[in-house]
């Protein structure tokens, strides 16, 4: 199966004073469906570069990143837009949900933006809530809800429409772990159901759930795991 996710030779790069920090080092790295990656790495290994390069927030500067069949380093601002819109959903730390819209009302937001009529993002919105198990709390605000069923919101907007590439900044830091369980089982689920999803994250409980761990040092891959032999690899990494 063609990833939809393909990096090659990527290197990144930023000024830090009279310093350059290089966030990514000649990084290889594929994102297929129905595929679940884990990236881990200590602060400052290029985690949150590769996500953003990911979602063409940000640009290399040398090197190719295709997504969704798009070369996102020729690609202009519109058309970087349009594949964020039309096919990556990422869920970030502080959510980004809009207080003043109900958890529907936030899911189909996206849609919306993109053109699509109220009532057909809504039903679109309806069907992705349901998929994380929140058909019976459409209708309430943000700050009605906990704050697993907060994530669950902005699952469902990752991947609400055409979307199916999830990218997810460590999904589970403010949540307990009973309710972070559940929300690795469900991210399992979706990549299980078909989607491509991609966790930073420095939760050791990704090892039995991640098809893949990618560990990143000094913005370089220093090892990938691969099941079945991920649980017991990825014990010796955390040491």
């Amino acid at each position: 199966m063609n990833p939809l996710i393909s990096i090659r030779e990527a290197t990144k790069r930023f000024p830090n004073g009279n310093d350059i920090i290089h966030a990514l080092r000649d990084v290889n790295f594929d994102l297929s469906p129905g595929e679940l990656v884990a990236v881990i790495g200590r602060s400052g290994s290029g985690k949150s570069t590769l996500l953003k390069v990911c979602a063409g927030i940000e640009k290399v500067e040398r090197g190719t990143v295709e997504v969704a069949g798009v070369a996102l380093e020729e690609a202009s601002t519109q058309t970087l837009a349009e594949v964020r819109r039309e096919h990556v959903g990422v869920v970030y730390q502080q959510l980004n949900l809009l207080p003043s819209l109900t958890a529907v009302e936030n899911v189909a937001l996206p849609l919306e933006l993109g053109g699509m009529k109220v009532d057909a993002a809504n039903a679109e919105a309806l069907k992705a809530l349901d998929s994380v198990g929140l058909s019976e709390r459409v209708n309430l605000f943000p700050d009605q809800l906990s704050g697993g069923e907060q994530q669950r919101v902005a699952i469902a907007r990752a991947l609400v429409g055409t979307r199916r590439i999830l990218l997810a900044d460590e999904p589970t830091a403010a949540l307990d772990e009973r309710t972070g369980d559940q929300i690795l089982s469900l991210l399992r689920q979706q990549a299980d159901d078909g989607a491509a999803v991609m966790l930073v994250t420095h939760d050791r409980s990704l090892a039995g759930l991640a098809d893949r761990v990618v560990e990143l040092r000094d913005g370089a891959v220093h090892s990938v795991v691969v099941r079945p032999d991920v649980e017991t690899e990825l014990a010796e990494l955390w040491r």
